[in-house]
């Protein structure tokens, strides 16, 4: 977990999640495991009543001082990151977000029911996230990293991202489903690693059509 879970959890202001997460989102050197970290913290902790508490503090530029002059920090620019975490509430994404960075879709069938679930894939600030036909978040997908070290090398590239087995270099990715659905929560794959055999194999239980 990243450093600034710490700041995020001792905030007792609403704001100053948003401001912390602003500030940290500019640094140009923080990892990208560690902007995820950050996204859950500030998601998931804030709440649908704080964060609209926190919205009209970096949205609207409008507080005067005495001498009716801003106040320097209404004049920064929210950046990208924090708007659409500003449309984002009650772990649900706005339509029109939504629509406008969807990237494909997934299907995943629930091996104990055989049932079929359909999660439209959406990138934010280079994060993929997961959400139902309303719009509900109900997990992520990232780059399946042998963090165990149990897959061979031939499998995977310099950064220990589990390649496709068809030669094309792609990312295996890990769909993490864990709310707001009634597929069974946990790490979805299109393959699996059978170390018996030194050799990946279709799970056949997840699909993936990009636009």
């Amino acid at each position: 977990m990243s450093d600034i879970n710490s700041d995020f959890i001792n905030a007792l202001i609403p704001g100053e999640y948003v401001k912390i997460f602003r500030k940290r989102s500019k640094k140009k050197n923080i990892s990208k495991k560690s902007r995820k970290d950050d996204l859950k913290i500030l998601t998931l902790a804030i709440g649908e009543d704080m964060l609209k508490k926190s919205i009209p503090e970096i949205s609207t530029p409008n507080l005067t001082s005495s001498n009716n002059s801003l106040h320097e920090e209404t004049t920064i620019e929210p950046s990208p990151l924090v708007t659409n975490i500003e449309k984002t509430v009650a772990n649900k994404v706005d339509k029109q977000i939504a629509e406008e960075n969807k990237i494909g879709e997934v299907f995943i069938t629930d091996e104990e029911t055989t049932k079929n679930y359909k999660f439209n894939m959406i990138e934010l600030d280079g994060m993929i996230q997961l959400i139902n036909n309303k719009g509900e978040l109900c997990g992520d997908a990232e780059d399946w990293e042998d963090i165990d070290d149990v897959i061979d090398d031939e499998f995977k590239n310099n950064d220990n991202i589990v390649l496709k087995p068809d030669g094309c270099g792609e990312n295996i990715l890990s769909f993490n489903i864990n709310r707001n659905t009634q597929l069974s929560h946990g790490t979805y794959r299109e393959y699996r690693y059978l170390e018996d055999h030194f050799n990946l194999q279709q799970t056949n239980i997840v699909t993936v059509e990009y636009l």
